[in-house]
């Protein structure tokens, strides 16, 4: 295949540090240091890699898709965190580094059910850095510490925050209620009309409301859950129903009261309560000429 001198030069580095280099000043994505072992461990085999043989050991190793956007985030953030440098190893270096307690550590399990873990220990002087290893192995590197804080996210951050739970290929019928207005739309084979308050054929607009309430997600839960004239569930902005069969209701979304300084609705389904940026709610259409625009 074709030859990668990006790769080449990377594997030349990191065979010298194996052997003992003293100091290297490279950026290395952190979960693909597995990927590199493998690739160094047939290096005299193969002086260079191609970049298929790259992607094909890369999907080998399970760096792959996520449930939530959360945590998409999170093996993106983690797929980007780069090393800072190496550094070379003594007999003292864990105590040094703060590496013989790490204050903190990460661990990733692939496909394969190997699992490294990342121990992290001291900040650098200036506070922008964090040494860190991997478990079992002596070589110490420094990550910035805005990685660090981005991986090391709160449970808060990485739950299911999913709104509505529905089968998107199920839903054939959308009732959009409005104080004034019911908007009603239907799916005919892959076709959606709006067909109250006026016959319109729309090509994308069903899909793009499928879309838009799948991913939709919660900022924060309300418990207790407020009243209904305090939440303006009493008199809501808008609701959304969603039906599978022409009858049968598979999701209700009521919205209330806009927050307004921190531009958040509150909105109830399933009998709980949450709140929700405004920014997730703006696209969906609460008028005629909205229909009519798409």
């Amino acid at each position: 295949g074709q030859q990668d001198p990006v790769i080449t030069e990377l594997m030349s580095q990191l065979l010298e540090e194996v052997k003992g280099q003293e100091y290297i000043k490279r950026k290395v994505p952190l979960p693909w240091l597995a990927l590199f072992d493998d690739l160094l461990k047939d290096a005299a085999a193969t002086p260079t890699v191609s970049l298929d043989e790259v992607e094909r050991r890369a999907k080998g190793h399970g760096f792959g898709k996520s449930k939530t956007m959360a945590q998409g985030n999170l093996l993106f953030d983690l797929k980007e965190a780069k090393i800072n440098d190496f550094i070379k190893t003594s007999k003292d270096t864990d105590e040094t580094f703060g590496l013989n307690i790490p204050r903190r550590s990460l661990s990733i399990k692939e496909k394969a059910s190997r699992t490294w873990t990342l121990q992290l220990g001291n900040q650098s002087n200036d506070g922008q850095w964090v040494f860190a290893k991997r478990a079992s192995e002596p070589n110490v590197f420094s990550i910035s510490k805005k990685v660090v804080n981005k991986l090391f996210r709160s449970l808060h951050e990485l739950r299911n925050k999913k709104l509505l739970k529905f089968s998107s290929d199920e839903v054939n019928k959308i009732l959009i209620e409005t104080p004034d207005k019911l908007f009603e739309l239907n799916k005919s084979q892959s076709q959606w009309s709006l067909i109250r308050p006026e016959v319109i054929k729309t090509e994308h607009i069903g899909n793009d409301l499928i879309w838009a309430l799948k991913g939709l997600e919660f900022h924060s839960t309300v418990t207790p859950s407020l009243a209904a004239n305090i939440s303006g569930l009493n008199k809501p902005s808008f609701t959304i129903r969603l039906f599978k069969n022409g009858q049968e209701k598979v999701a209700t979304l009521r919205v209330g009261k806009l927050f307004e300084p921190e531009q958040e609705y509150l909105v109830e389904t399933g009998n709980l309560q949450y709140r929700v940026k405004s920014k997730f709610l703006d696209s969906i259409p609460l008028s005629l000429g909205k229909f009519k625009l798409k």
